[in-house]
């Protein structure tokens, strides 16, 4: 056996019910475990076994659980710490018994005791490595201190504060706890020193016999930048305007992100417009300060200072516009987010009862206007937002409503791990969640989201122009990311990166409806979480064109693919001159879909059913693609046509419906089945023109109405069934044709009737033994044709014996 952990202590806090906590290592015996807890301030205490708590599992190499008698309370920590006595029991003695679990379990014991000592040393204070010159605390306090002595010795809290205390006695003081920096060598040199009238040092000129300097300053030509300026948004609350109308100038630095300034108005006729911090800023006393805009549009930044957050930026946007547009459903809010990477740590709860317009400067390539999120699956679990998108226009309510997009990148990028089950660079979130209608996007980008980058319930007439998902999706409880299978598998797919659906109507009351018409061209959608990469739960008429799809899961999973599913489609669906590869399915198709494939050339992956068992018409359409292998199955009766399309292998069934090839390839088999017992009368049947077959084409005997004509086949062609025509087909194999008196069969091993009016001298040309000639008109007793005994050409070897009545 090993000790396969490095593992020799734990700590967990408690929450004043839990009395259980896990120990993940081995102990030979209880004893050997020592437990402490701590409070909130700091007191230590050392537990005593089988007073304040007991232990299970010891002996046991993955660990038990220490059982406290009370509840750890809440906040305290408590500390499950290995203490081996440092003795060495085996004795081995000559020519004695030599078992190896004597000999390993004490070398686990000297590894445990080695783990030990680790520990003791990582409770000292150390350097990181030995080119360090500095010793690192951890974040730990130091207690104890003696009073600093040399220059370089550490000092002490109280030594700062009594050397402190003593340089303030010997300064000017205020009594307030902050006075901003008197002005810099070049602006109070040769100047005077005094206090602006909120109390801000300033330095001012000395009177001179022509009047203030003041007055000199401000006649000049550049006089106006000795007008002062508010400095931040709580100077300007505590700024009374004294009359309406009246202009103020207000610093506007944002942190990192420099914004220049802003000017607000007094609106002394309103007193209800709640203070958003930004559009509207109230006073102490109750007044109003406008922001001075050009338009109804807002931007972001005008409600971004130096002493919020980004958060708060938009939370004062909706509170804004929440208030502005009351009256639900009658307006638009347009909002335009700076060329900047905005951090947020809340999702982006959007009103359902205004449209939303969100415009940046640029969304694909996650360089200019990018709204990123930090939300690790902690944080939404804990918030309850594991259905929550970090862009959430919805309402279970179903009203008309609109969110439009264009110029913006979303992202869970920037997420910082915190929890258990957190990641680095993924937010535990949907990326855009909305019920939208009538709305058109524009260069968006949704990428790194443990969730679905967009999803859509019941949205219709919408356009969607560049539009991507990259590494989206969520899989369910159990599922690993990292493991290809995962990715590959339908079944582990909890939300997919693009999710099209309705619960319109779903909790009843009536009022249903699929979303609907949403188009969506170029754009990409790649290395995502999870497959199916689509998937269409109801709906008719969408369409995509031009779009680039690969590589599920991560880059690093190449030698898996092709893997997974590109789309599973139980709606309508169109996919124009589209790039879809390495999928080993690229579409999976539910019953009573209807799709609609063309002009894609680069397809990767087959065509298979989402269930084999139960039946519902489809209708699949497809012209000028290359797939992979087709699977048709029995339950899926329709339409089933390509034209002038490639294909590894077909396998199809003989249904209410049919399927056609027309001017196609297949590399593979045909293969055409039906189950006993098939209704011939309601079945189009296979037809299959002018295409070339690069292996078998195998009817059972079972499926009927098969028709080829005017194809060259490399295999074999068995028809088993009846009802089928093999016309003019060249077959390089085998052609076995059952002897059923509904087949038809015409070609170079199946010579056509030829037709004459009186006599087979009319004939030119070889016919073939067993081939019929017939009068077009004959009487009731002469004879009405001829049948080839020896093949040849009239008058050259071919010889008749004629067809009489009788």
């Amino acid at each position: 056996m090993t000790v396969s952990t490095e593992i020799s202590r734990e700590e967990y806090t408690g929450n004043g019910v839990t009395t259980d906590f896990d120990y993940r290592f081995r102990v030979f015996s209880a004893d050997e475990l020592v437990v402490a807890v701590a409070d909130t301030t700091e007191n230590i205490s050392t537990l005593v076994l089988n007073t304040d708590y007991t232990v299970t599992g010891a002996g046991s190499r993955t660990g038990g659980k220490v059982k406290l008698v009370n509840p750890l309370a809440n906040a305290w920590r408590i500390s499950i710490e290995r203490d081996l006595p440092v003795t060495q029991e085996t004795d081995v003695r000559n020519q004695g018994n030599f078992f190896p679990e004597v000999h390993e379990d004490a070398f686990d014991k000297l590894t445990m005791l080695i783990q030990q000592a680790f520990g003791v040393f990582g409770l000292a204070l150390r350097k990181p490595n030995w080119l360090a010159r500095y010793y690192d605390a951890k974040g730990n306090r130091i207690v104890n201190l003696g009073n600093p002595v040399n220059g370089q010795d550490a000092a002490t809290k109280q030594y700062v504060d009594s050397t402190n205390d003593g340089w303030f006695k010997r300064t000017i003081r205020v009594p307030e706890n902050y006075v901003e920096q008197v002005p810099t060598v070049a602006g109070r040199k040769g100047r005077l020193f005094a206090w602006n009238n909120v109390g801000k040092p300033i330095a001012v000129h000395s009177e001179t016999d022509g009047g203030t300097q003041l007055e000199i300053d401000m006649a000049g030509a550049d006089g106006l930048k000795y007008i002062g300026r508010c400095d931040n948004l709580a100077q300007l609350r505590s700024m009374e305007p004294e009359r309406d109308k009246q202009l103020i100038s207000v610093s506007a630095d944002a942190g990192a992100l420099t914004f220049g300034g802003r000017h607000y108005v007094a609106d002394l006729t309103d007193s209800e417009s709640p203070d958003n911090a930004g559009v509207t800023v109230v006073t102490a006393g109750g007044k109003r300060w406008k922001l001075v805009r050009e338009s109804d549009s807002v931007k972001l930044e005008w409600f971004k200072w130096a002493d919020n957050t980004w958060d708060q930026a938009w939370a004062g946007i909706i509170a804004y516009f929440s208030y502005l547009y009351s009256t639900p459903y009658t307006q638009t809010a347009y909002v335009i987010v700076p060329a900047y990477k905005i951090t947020l740590t809340a999702p982006l709860v959007l009103p359902p009862t205004i449209d939303w317009v969100i415009e940046g400067a640029a969304g694909h390539k996650i360089r200019a206007s990018v709204l990123d999120f930090n939300i690790p699956k902690s944080k939404a679990i804990a918030n309850n937002w594991l259905t929550t998108a970090v862009i959430n226009h919805f309402t279970d309510t179903w009203a008309l409503t609109s969110l439009t997009l264009r110029n913006i990148a979303i992202t869970g990028n920037g997420t910082l791990a915190s929890g258990s089950g957190d990641e680095n660079g993924w937010a535990y979130m949907h990326g855009v969640k909305c019920r939208t209608i009538a709305s058109m996007w524009d260069d968006v980008a949704i990428q790194n989201f443990r969730g679905a980058g967009i999803w859509f319930d019941n949205a219709f007439d919408c356009s969607f122009n560049r539009a991507s998902v990259f590494a989206c999706g969520r899989m369910k409880e159990g599922y690993d990311y990292s493991n290809p299978a995962h990715v590959a598998d339908p079944a582990a797919c909890d939300y997919p990166p693009i999710w099209i659906m309705s619960t319109r109507g779903s909790t009843g009351g009536g009022n249903t409806d699929a979303s609907n018409f949403l188009s969506f061209y170029g754009g990409s959608y790649e290395l995502n979480n999870c497959t199916p990469f689509i998937r269409i739960g109801s709906g008719i008429q969408f369409s995509w064109a031009n779009l680039h799809s690969e590589r599920p899961g991560r880059s690093n999973m190449s030698p898996s693919w092709p893997m997974g599913i590109f789309c599973e489609n139980s709606g309508e669906a169109w996919f124009q001159s589209c790039g879809v590869s390495e999928f080993a399915t690229f579409l999976r198709l539910g019953r009573y879909s209807q799709t609609y494939v063309n002009d894609c050339g680069r397809i990767g992956g087959s065509i298979v059913p989402i269930d084999t068992k139960n039946t519902g018409a489809a209708r699949f359409r497809a012209t000028n693609c290359i797939f992979s292998g087709i699977t048709i199955p029995f339950n899926m009766p329709g339409d089933w046509n390509f034209v002038n399309c490639s294909m590894t292998s077909l396998t199809t069934s003989i249904f209410s419906g049919g399927t056609f090839l027309t001017n196609c390839r297949v590399y593979n088999d045909v293969n055409i089945s039906a189950p006993a017992g098939n209704p011939v009368g309601s079945a189009s049947g296979v037809r299959i023109i002018n295409s070339n077959i690069q292996g078998n084409v195998t009817g059972s005997s079972t499926a009927q109405r098969i028709s080829l004509i005017g194809n060259y086949i490399l295999g074999d062609l068995t028809l088993s069934g009846a009802n089928c025509v093999d016309a003019y087909n060249h077959v390089q194999g085998n052609k076995s044709i059952a002897n059923q008196a509904t087949n038809w069969a015409i070609g170079k091993d199946y010579p056509g009737v030829i037709w004459v009016n009186t006599n087979f001298s009319e004939i030119g040309g070889t016919v073939q033994q067993g081939q019929l000639i017939l009068k077009r008109t004959f009487g009731p007793t002469s004879n009405y044709g001829w049948v080839v005994l020896t093949t040849g050409t009239n008058g050259g070897g071919a010889t008749f014996a004629p067809l009489n009545h009788d």
